[in-house]
């Protein structure tokens, strides 16, 4: 079992996160590691950059420090902090990483490219799982990553030392909605319109 882990551990191309890392998620032993592969690239690459945006310079950076202080372990793995003399939670970034590459990697499951085209793989023993619902499982992933950076951004506004050297610009830092972070829309953020087309 030990060894079958450390194999698996070798299959992510990313030292951003491990298997272990995936384990919130429930992800199979058996997954196509490729393809979850490509999906931590697609958020680190598209996804990440665009929600983040000022931030995503110091988020990009504190994943690759190789030997983090206790605070930018903090930022990795999560912290429980004071707001207003309320204890407030940040989940971390490895956490919103993982989420939004789960995301992709579910949707990125769906079809399969082959020579003659996409295919949906079944057989005998299995019942594909409808698209929907692989979307709508998708979706509460991807809003479970977006929660953690609304969280990220407050935890930041009140652990300003962080962000020295980053050019961040901080709204009132308040508590929860308080602090402004509730507004952001994430429908117009998570709209997911794939097309498929049919022969």
């Amino acid at each position: 079992m030990v060894v079958k882990f450390q194999i698996q551990i070798q299959m992510l191309r990313t030292n951003y996160v491990t298997i272990d890392d995936f384990k919130i998620v429930d992800v199979a032993d058996h997954c196509d590691w490729d393809k979850l592969n490509i999906a931590i690239d697609d958020a680190l690459n598209f996804e990440l950059p665009e929600l983040l945006c000022e931030y995503w310079g110091l988020v990009k950076n504190t994943f690759k420090v190789e030997n983090p202080t206790e605070e930018q372990l903090k930022l990795l793995n999560g912290d429980i902090y004071k707001c207003s003399n309320v204890t407030r939670q940040f989940l971390g970034l490895k956490k919103m990483l993982v989420y939004y590459s789960y995301s992709n990697y579910l949707m990125g499951s769906v079809l399969n490219d082959t020579g003659l085209g996409f295919v949906k793989k079944t057989d005998q023993y299995s019942i594909p799982t409808p698209y929907k619902d692989i979307k709508e499982i998708a979706n509460s992933y991807r809003n479970r990553g977006y929660s953690i950076v609304k969280q990220l951004k407050e935890y930041l506004c009140h652990n300003k030392d962080l962000t020295q050297g980053y050019n961040i610009k901080f709204i009132d830092c308040g508590c929860g909605c308080e602090s402004g972070y509730c507004d952001l829309t994430e429908k117009r953020i998570f709209v997911f319109k794939p097309k498929i087309i049919r022969r």
